[in-house]
């Protein structure tokens, strides 16, 4: 497969997350954003948004979920071409 190819699905992966992301509610995009770009626990996320665990906790699984699902077709590819926009950092 051409380096081109990977490339452009890069972007369009990209380019989807970003999409996705940018649907959500402001406090969606602050909790999805503490947890997979800074790495805070879901216990510093509640603490810093001053909201209940499991409030965040169940925010960011939904979060997740939509992204897992809004990425449906990038999971279809046929393996090496998955692997190669794995890989292809």
């Amino acid at each position: 497969m051409s380096a081109v190819i990977v490339k452009r699905n890069r972007k369009d992966l990209f380019q989807e997350i970003s999409n996705t992301i940018q649907k959500w509610p402001d406090l969606e995009k602050k909790i999805f954003a503490k947890a997979h770009y800074q790495g805070l626990s879901t216990e510093s996320i509640s603490n810093s948004l001053e909201m209940d665990v499991e409030k965040v906790s169940t925010i960011l699984r939904q979060c997740d979920r939509d992204l897992y699902v809004s990425l449906r077709e990038f999971r279809k590819s046929d393996g090496d071409e998955a692997a190669l926009i794995r890989n292809a950092s």
